[in-house]
């Protein structure tokens, strides 16, 4: 690979070495690379949602604008055996004439590969985009989730504030997303029934218990859809139907 392809998003020095501590052995943090397209990113991404056809091309292109703008902190997780990615995440900077010209951190596109999850991958990328923001001299990081990710954002130390509104452009995306989750949901099942969660027997019941209730939602959710919208959506999809 050439020097270029190495080329960080940003620089090394807003990773926290703090945050680098903490991770379990054989994995360490680090800046988007334009080379990542070798390593797997866009496999880790597609576990949060539809990715799409992307060549090299596009991904460095892509890379090199982010990069341009000076406002993009993808952070990802290598592991050192493999060379692959196996988690990142993303903040985001807002520059706002609020608070005195002040910037606000969104926090995106967290994810952890499948094989990966349950080593706290996702709290250290949450931590370090932290860091990032406070280090960038954001006054406040926010981010959207579901309502089931909200425990796990509270141990991050977020609060719940406000509502999250959305508005998609192109509906088929709501459908696409909504097979994302069912899928991502049947990995849990599976890890679920066969990975020893190494948790105290009342621990492993309230998570249980809340895999159970995740479950309850999604065909409560599943059952409330309206054949209405589902035939309107097949027959004109040029046309918004649904808030999802």
């Amino acid at each position: 690979m050439t020097i270029a392809s190495e080329e960080p998003l940003f620089s090394t020095r807003l990773i926290s070495s703090d945050v680098q501590e903490k991770l379990p052995q054989g994995v360490f943090l680090r800046p988007l690379q334009r080379s990542d397209y070798d390593r797997g990113i866009l496999e880790v991404l597609s576990q949060l949602s539809v990715t799409g056809d992307i060549t090299r091309e596009k991904f460095e292109e892509r890379f090199d604008f982010l990069k341009s703008t000076k406002t993009y902190f993808t952070t990802v997780v290598e592991d050192e055996k493999s060379g692959l990615i196996v988690a990142c995440a993303t903040l985001l900077a807002e520059y706002k004439f609020l608070h005195e010209c002040g910037k606000i951190g969104h926090i995106e596109d967290v994810v952890v590969h499948d094989s990966q999850r349950g080593k706290k991958l996702g709290q250290r990328l949450i931590e370090q985009l932290q860091y990032v923001g406070r280090a960038i001299g954001c006054y406040k990081v926010i981010l959207n989730c579901t309502v089931e990710n909200v425990p796990f954002y509270e141990k991050c130390n977020l609060k719940k504030k406000d509502v999250q509104m959305t508005h998609y452009f192109e509906p088929f995306m709501i459908k696409v997303e909504e097979e994302i989750n069912q899928q991502n949901y049947a990995k849990y099942q599976q890890r679920q029934a066969t990975l020893d969660l190494g948790l105290s027997p009342n621990a492993e019941k309230s998570f249980r218990t809340m895999l159970l209730e995740a479950e309850q939602r999604l065909q409560s959710s599943s059952i409330r859809q309206s054949p209405t919208v589902s035939t309107k959506l097949t027959a004109d999809p040029g046309e918004i139907k649904e808030d999802a």
